[in-house]
């Protein structure tokens, strides 16, 4: 491809210019086979390298549209998304009606061919399959950007209008396992807004942070360092499931909990092998709260990955105090829900700085 300058503040191509022609073929030059195990070829632009020439179009062609009094209106609100739905306040699309309807088909169609048998979901999480879907819709001839269509694609889901033909798979983490690093995605959520508001001075959603490859990555490797060991899909999947889990609870749920002490001195061995819900406390500011099917084991599993201080201090530069661990045992063998249940319950309720749902921040008060 030339090389050539594709800066907003220099002079406009003109209309159907070389610029844009080449940006486009850049684009579009790529023909790949559809298939789970493909792999990037030497010489093929990658993912990030597409989107970027993509970026360049669209901002090339937002001056075309602007010419013809057609930019699109920034405000518009992506449809049947809310900040509850989202875990925060929805991002808005640049994406007028004009671009927007098109993408319908598009996405439909790109999702039909390379799914596979995966949900909607999986495509978004499964960094192959949403490598493959994303490269489709661009030769289809989608006009948008990878968060745009991911975005497009969940959404489409969620409000039903997503249909193809074939089954469905089933894909799914067991409990025991979930558990064993689904607190490091709260985390890692948790940590990237914190760094985008403090970058960006807003507070970005779950949704976007997942459907966004490159925070996505970030989300990745966030989790990592905190639960090393696992693959891409399962932390981002862990992501959509505690998304899912979230229900609104009226009634109340009872369970007494008790101060174990301060974590530096508590022996994961020494708890009880019970079902029940855990908090971390510092301060008097709530942390984490968490459920089990093992209060020890789970436990142990915090100390295995980040020792008694839980949370790696690159994580948590604003806890001071030492933090203390609070256990509420819950009688008889409770399902998974309704230890999910409880969960949300007092997570509502205390609203902790590194649960997902949690709302409270120990630097805003």
């Amino acid at each position: 491809m030339p090389n050539k300058d594709f800066g907003v503040g220099h002079s406009r191509p003109q209309r159907d210019s070389d610029i844009v022609r080449d940006v486009h073929d850049a684009l579009c030059r790529t023909r790949i086979e559809l298939g789970r195990e493909r792999r990037v070829q030497s010489g093929e632009p990658t993912l990030f390298e597409l989107e970027d020439f993509l970026l360049r179009f669209e901002a090339i062609d937002e001056v075309k549209r602007a010419a013809d009094a057609l930019a699109p209106d920034h405000d518009d609100a992506t449809p049947d998304v809310t900040a509850a739905d989202c875990g925060g306040p929805a991002p808005l699309l640049h994406l007028s009606p004009a671009r927007f309807e098109p993408l319908r088909e598009l996405v439909t169609r790109a999702y039909a061919e390379v799914r596979d048998g995966c949900s909607a979901d999986r495509v978004v999480a499964d960094e192959v399959l949403n490598d493959e879907f994303l490269r489709r819709c661009w030769e289809l001839g989608a006009m948008a950007t990878a968060f745009e269509l991911n975005w497009y694609h969940l959404n489409a889901r969620k409000a039903g209008s997503l249909r193809v033909p074939g089954s469905t798979r089933r894909f799914v983490i067991p409990a025991d396992r979930l558990n064993e690093f689904a607190f490091a995605t709260e985390y890692s959520i948790r940590y990237i807004q914190n760094e985008h508001a403090r970058l960006n001075g807003r507070i970005i959603s779950l949704d976007r942070i997942l459907c966004d490859p490159r925070l996505a990555a970030e989300f990745d490797d966030t989790a990592k360092r905190i639960a090393p060991g696992y693959t891409s899909l399962e932390y981002r999947w862990a992501a959509f499931t505690v998304r899912k889990a979230r229900r609104p609870y009226k009634n109340p749920v009872t369970i007494g909990f008790d101060r174990v002490g301060e974590t530096r001195s508590v022996l994961a061995s020494r708890l009880p092998a019970v079902p029940g819900i855990y908090r971390f406390m510092s301060d008097g500011h709530e942390l984490y709260v968490g459920e089990t099917d093992n209060i020890r084991r789970q436990i142990g599993i915090h100390f295995d990955n980040n020792g008694t201080a839980v949370f790696p201090e690159w994580l948590s530069p604003g806890i001071r105090g030492r933090i203390n661990l609070f256990v509420g045992l819950m009688r008889g063998a409770p399902s998974t829900a309704e230890r999910s249940r409880a969960k949300t319950f007092f997570t509502d309720k205390w609203g902790p700085h590194f649960n997902w749902l949690g709302r409270r921040s120990m630097t805003a008060a």
